[in-house]
């Protein structure tokens, strides 16, 4: 599966890089108010349950004294009086103070592949994953959840934004639009050092092409393990899935700089589909038996069609 990855997942054959200003333009292409006001309509899902102890949009175990009647604790000198069920206190001689559900906010965690390799393919799979952190952190934003924006770059996890209020989208793209995918990612390291930075709770969605020489499975085996709900979104070019390569090529590796010499013929390309497929599937596999969401995305797909339909089915959002 090296071979795989770092000859035909980040090959570039004279195919001149975006410029910054480029990956900006098209990286906002799809963000507008529009778009925002229908992702309103989704909300995080999450199968965990959290304790932020913040008051948020969604149902939790914990129970705080409010007026919907959910259950009864005794009443205790400082709680609200206009709280305590006075027909219980007749029947009973007992004063009861009146529970009910409080909702909590979920904290997403979105983790940004800034590697080289992200920097590849039409569209780009960076400008996409962009669109996607976005999408995430304005539907998490806007029903009074927490997102802060990861990069994963190198061995290492940068915080880009900690944001808590959907009046912060502009901030958010400006983020994200400063950033250029450049050198390459050590998943296992950068996850280990996300997991590192304080005890995480909540919501951790990867955006990644998961071509990482040095692997992926210690870091998503390290999230599995975590109080977080891991989602990984594996980003996929449809010249990776589908390569229009033919002839004698010198094949340029993206993020090492490394040129290669091979000759691309019928039977090549059927041992890189057939490779790619066994490639694919033992990530699923991987995934599925350590309960990690995983969602395979090619970078054609509608942005809007991913999050508010696909991403649906797969209960990442609601």
């Amino acid at each position: 599966m090296r071979l795989l990855n770092r000859i035909f997942g980040r090959v570039q054959v004279r195919q001149q890089a975006p410029t910054s200003a480029t990956r900006g333009a098209e990286g906002d292409a799809e963000i507008d108010d529009a778009f925002l006001s229908r992702l309103r309509r989704a909300v995080l899902s999450s199968e965990r349950r959290f304790t932020s102890g913040v008051t948020g949009e969604h149902a939790s175990h914990r129970k705080a004294s409010a007026l919907e009647f959910a259950d009864y604790r005794s009443y205790t000198p400082g709680d609200d009086l206009r709280r305590v069920d006075w027909n219980a206190y007749l029947r009973l001689d007992h004063l009861f103070v009146k529970l009910a559900d409080a909702p909590e906010r979920i904290a997403l965690h979105l983790l940004l592949d800034g590697s080289r390799s992200m920097a590849w393919g039409q569209p780009e799979k960076f400008a996409y994953a962009r669109r996607v952190a976005i999408g995430l952190a304005y539907v998490a934003l806007s029903h009074m959840d927490t997102a802060s924006l990861m990069l994963l770059r190198d061995r290492g996890c940068v915080r880009l934004s900690q944001l808590e209020s959907s009046a912060a989208t502009a901030t958010m793209v400006r983020s994200l639009a400063s950033v250029t995918p450049e050198g390459s990612t050590d998943l296992d390291a950068s996850l280990r050092s996300f997991s590192t930075q304080g005890s995480h709770r909540g919501m951790a969605v990867l955006i990644s092409d998961l071509l990482s020489p040095a692997g992926y499975q210690q870091g998503l085996e390290r999230l599995s393990r975590s109080t977080l709900r891991p989602v990984v979104l594996h980003l996929l070019s449809p010249e990776e899935l589908n390569p229009n390569l033919e002839g004698d090529l010198e094949l340029n590796d993206v993020e090492t700089g490394e040129r290669i010499q091979v000759s691309v013929d019928w039977a090549t390309l059927n041992r890189y589909r057939r490779w790619l497929q066994e490639w694919l599937g033992e990530i699923e596999s991987f995934c599925a038996r350590r309960g990690i969401t995983y969602v395979r995305v090619e970078t054609t797909q509608p942005i809007e069609e991913l999050l508010l339909e696909r991403l649906r089915r797969e209960r990442v959002l609601r």
